[in-house]
């Protein structure tokens, strides 16, 4: 709630674009993984984030000025659709036709143990409630892969199942499956979404570079992903390199 709190007054203090540069005002919401951008975990400086700020800062804030992170470690769909309707959605914010939303959502629902529908569902739930509350766009990551945190790969799958099973009835041994399913189902309905809001939403998978080629023992590369699920100061500039050309693309794109 600590957190929450920080986020609502930031969100408050939301400045409308465009910039001097004619760019509108880029907001990335979401988990852990968003939070990075941050320096922090539940708004505390953890030690896996050092550098990503500067990254931020270094690659997407040098396009889209003083770039608004609303992230909380360990949230899942349902709790960004909580924060938005309390507070982390301001009247500036709704308002803004500029406005450009990175979302990346997911990962920790499958980690609890929600089916990759379910999990989709969630997502979806988050997209629509971002385009039918404000006048701005939203980019829809697909979710990245992941193992981990390493360690506690198996302990965590296996306490998924039930409900999170394979066909057998019995643990996943990868989590690869079911975001790969969890992918496929979001980037359907977000082209549904295209033709509904014209011009407001754009679906991205910057995912390939964290995994690993057929064959190795690791499902995601470690050098750039250490615990196998949060990428560090390099995944999350590769991140930011993939988002910039889809940004561009959807920041240009008309509205109907």
């Amino acid at each position: 709630m600590k957190c929450h709190k920080k986020l609502v007054g930031a969100a408050a203090s939301y400045h409308p674009g465009p910039d001097a540069n004619g760019h509108g005002r880029l907001v990335l919401i979401g988990d852990s993984i968003t939070e990075s951008w941050r320096g922090t975990r539940y708004g505390n400086s953890v030690h896996r984030a050092v550098g990503i700020p500067e990254v931020l800062q270094q690659t997407l804030g040098n396009i889209w000025t003083d770039p608004l992170v609303l992230a909380i470690s360990g949230d899942q769909t349902q709790h960004v659709l909580w924060r938005l309707a309390n507070g982390e959605l301001s009247g500036k914010m709704a308002a803004d036709p500029s406005m450009l939303v990175v979302l990346l959502i997911g990962t920790n629902n499958l980690g609890r143990g929600f089916l990759p529908e379910d999990s989709h569902a969630g997502i979806i739930a988050v997209v629509e409630t971002l385009l039918r509350n404000t006048r701005g766009k939203v980019l829809v990551n697909a979710l990245f892969p992941r193992i981990g945190p390493t360690g506690k790969r198996k302990d965590t799958l296996r306490h998924s199942c039930p409900p999170l099973c394979n066909r057998k009835g019995r643990p996943f041994n990868s989590f690869l499956l079911v975001v790969e399913r969890v992918n496929q189902l979001t980037v359907a309905s977000v082209e549904k979404l295209a033709v509904k809001f014209h011009g407001r939403v754009q679906f991205v998978d910057c995912g390939e570079p964290y995994t690993s080629p057929p064959g190795d023992k690791e499902a995601v590369k470690l050098s750039l992903m250490p615990d196998g699920l949060h990428p560090n100061a390099y995944g999350q500039r590769l991140w930011a390199e993939c988002l910039q050309p889809a940004l561009l693309q959807l920041e240009s794109s008309s509205q109907s």
